[in-house]
């Protein structure tokens, strides 16, 4: 077994997006700009301005996750 230095006991690689953030789930640090028609941003703004979202951003983010998953 290789020798381990001290700083690094306990810690390992993680993929390319890094390590946890250590007092919760992962950092969100990747940004992606996209385009979106008429049509999706007002139901973007409905959906913020009726309280399901605090933002644009946190409402593309959660709906996209639903996609993806």
């Amino acid at each position: 077994m290789p020798e381990v230095k001290p700083k690094q006991q306990g810690r390992r690689q993680r993929g390319r997006r890094g390590p946890r953030h250590p007092r919760g789930p992962r950092r969100r640090n990747n940004v992606v700009m996209v385009r979106v028609d008429e049509e999706n941003l007002s139901r973007i703004d409905e959906l913020v301005e009726s309280g399901q979202f605090n933002s644009r951003s946190e409402c593309c983010r959660f709906r996209t996750a639903v996609k993806l998953s």
